[in-house]
C-alpha cells in the first residue's frame, strides 16, 4: 500500500474535485508589482524628491527686497519737507564663495543617484519575495493535488479491504490502517490549505491587493537554468548590485560634504542696491557690499 502511495507523487492528473482553476503567470505578477507595490512607489517618491533638491542646491539664495519709509515725527508725513525723510526700495542678493554652490549641487546629485539605486534595490527585493511566494504556492497546489489523488486511492483501498473483511477474506487491520491514513491526509489537507491562504495573502500584499482577493493556481513550472559559477556570480554582484551602487553614492556624497564643510570657512558676499525718494528734494541711491 505504501509503495502505491509513493508512486502517486510522480504522475500528474487533474484536480480531484474536477473544478477548473484559473492559472496565474509569474511575469504578470511581477509586472503588476512594479506598477502597484507600495514599497516601490514610496522609493520612487523619495527618488523624485532627491532629484528635485539638486537644482535648488546649486541655485543662488533667494534675493531680498526691502521697502522703506523714513519719517521724522509721528504727527504727519515729512517726506519732501525734511532732508532725512524719504521712502524707497532696495534689493539684496547673497553670493556664496566660489565653489560652494557646485559642491552643494554635487552632494544633492549623489543623494539623488543613491535614491535611484535604492529604487532598484526595492524592486529586486519585491521580485525576490514575490518569486519565493509564487513557487511556494505552486508547491502547495501540487501537494494538495497529490493528497487528493492519494485520498481517492486510499478510499478505494478501504472499500476493498472492508469488502474482503466482510466476506472473511481479509483482516480488520487493513481496514484500520486505511482509516488512519485517511485521517492523516485530512489533517495534511487542512495544513496545506492554511499555508495556501497565508501565501496568497502575502502575494496579494506585494501586489497591493486585498489579502482575501482570489489568486488562482501557478502555471506548471519549468526546470530552472543552471546558475553561473560562484566566481562569476561574485563578479556580477560587484559590477551590477544596486545596493553596492547606493552605498558607493553615500560614500561619495559624504566625501563631497567634507569638502563643502571646508569650503564653508570662506566668506559669502551680499550685494545690495537701493533708491530713495525725498519728495521734491534730490533722490538718493545706495550700493553696498557686505562680507
Amino acid at each position: 500500500m505504501f509503495a502505491l502511495l509513493a508512486a502517486t507523487t510522480f504522475f500528474a492528473s487533474p484536480p480531484a474535485n474536477g473544478r477548473e482553476v484559473s492559472r496565474i503567470k509569474l511575469d504578470d505578477l511581477v509586472k503588476e508589482a512594479m506598477e502597484k507595490n507600495s514599497e516601490i512607489l514610496a522609493s520612487k517618491g523619495m527618488w523624485e524628491m532627491e532629484k528635485a533638491k539638486a537644482p535648488q542646491a546649486k541655485a543662488l539664495p533667494d534675493p531680498m527686497i526691502q521697502f522703506e519709509l523714513q519719517n521724522i515725527g509721528l504727527t504727519g508725513l515729512t517726506v519732501g519737507k525734511m532732508d532725512m525723510s524719504m521712502a524707497g526700495v532696495s534689493i539684496a542678493q547673497t553670493i556664496p564663495y566660489p565653489g560652494k554652490r557646485g559642491l552643494r549641487g554635487q552632494v544633492a546629485e549623489k543623494d539623488a543617484e543613491g535614491a535611484g539605486a535604492m529604487v532598484d534595490v526595492m524592486r529586486l527585493s519585491v521580485v525576490s519575495r514575490l518569486k519565493a511566494a509564487y513557487y511556494n504556492l505552486a508547491f502547495i497546489h501540487e501537494s494538495l493535488d497529490v493528497v487528493a489523488r492519494t485520498r481517492e486511492i486510499l478510499r478505494e483501498f478501504e472499500e476493498t479491504a472492508r469488502s474482503r473483511y466482510s466476506v472473511g477474506e481479509g483482516i480488520q487491520q487493513d481496514v484500520l490502517k486505511a482509516q488512519v491514513e485517511l485521517s492523516m491526509l485530512t489533517q495534511r489537507t487542512a495544513t496545506l490549505e492554511q499555508m495556501r491562504e497565508g501565501t496568497e495573502a502575502m502575494i496579494n500584499s506585494l501586489l497591493d491587493r486585498p489579502p482575501e482577493a482570489p489568486l488562482g493556481k501557478p502555471e506548471d513550472l519549468v526546470p530552472p537554468r543552471p546558475l553561473p559559477s560562484p566566481a562569476e556570480l561574485n563578479r556580477l554582484a560587484l559590477a551590477h548590485s544596486p545596493e553596492l551602487i547606493a552605498r558607493q553614492r553615500v560614500i561619495e556624497a559624504g566625501e563631497t560634504q567634507v569638502a563643502l564643510m571646508k569650503k564653508e570657512y570662506k566668506p559669502d558676499f551680499t550685494v545690495s542696491g537701493g533708491w530713495r525718494s525725498r519728495g521734491g528734494l534730490d533722490d538718493m541711491y545706495q550700493v553696498m557690499v557686505e562680507v
